[in-house]
């Protein structure tokens, strides 16, 4: 049996799987810390998705999970208060992926967008940010979440659509 001269065929591993330095490892890091997804960081840094990934694994052996006590009550109002104007549940049982989405004008309400995700970041839960079209959009996959909103909101079909309702508040929101 003769073997195949293998001169000059790439093997799976090319150049683009380099090693990253402790530079661009930190800056992941730091980028996904500070709140920013992993798709964009991987996006903003021109990086595989499956390495920054892995680079974020090595910090945090588990999904974030908010924290909805270390927020003030002016703080959950301020989320409910946007939901209620510019959020739309995610609820995909399949795949099990639960959360909110918030879809601001970008233009506008960039402010707003910021905030919303400081608070987040400060409830320990990590977002999902990006731009489409003219619309600035927010995703914060969490259930916790998603069962604390509508513990203020209802659903209920006006003119052929389901619509938001604000129900009630407690607590002095």
């Amino acid at each position: 049996m003769e073997i195949p001269d293998l001169k000059g065929v790439k093997s799976s591993r090319t150049q683009s799987s380099r090693q990253l330095t402790s530079t661009e490892k930190e800056e992941i890091q730091k980028l996904v810390k500070s709140g920013l997804s992993l798709r964009h960081v991987s996006r903003e840094l021109g990086v595989p998705y499956s390495v920054v990934h892995r680079v974020a694994a090595t910090y945090s052996k588990r999904q974030s999970r908010i924290n909805l006590n270390v927020l003030t009550d002016p703080e959950h109002g301020y989320i409910v208060g946007a939901f209620v104007g510019d959020g739309s549940r995610i609820s995909e049982s399949k795949s099990g992926h639960y959360g909110v989405k918030f879809a601001l004008d970008s233009k506008g309400d960039e402010e707003v967008g910021d905030f919303l995700r400081e608070l987040f970041v400060k409830a320990g839960k990590r977002v999902s940010l990006y731009t489409e079209e003219t619309w600035f959009l927010l995703r914060v996959y969490s259930q916790r979440l998603l069962e604390f909103l509508l513990g203020f909101v209802k659903y209920e079909e006006i003119e052929g659509k389901k619509r938001k309702i604000l129900i009630g508040l407690r607590n002095g929101l």
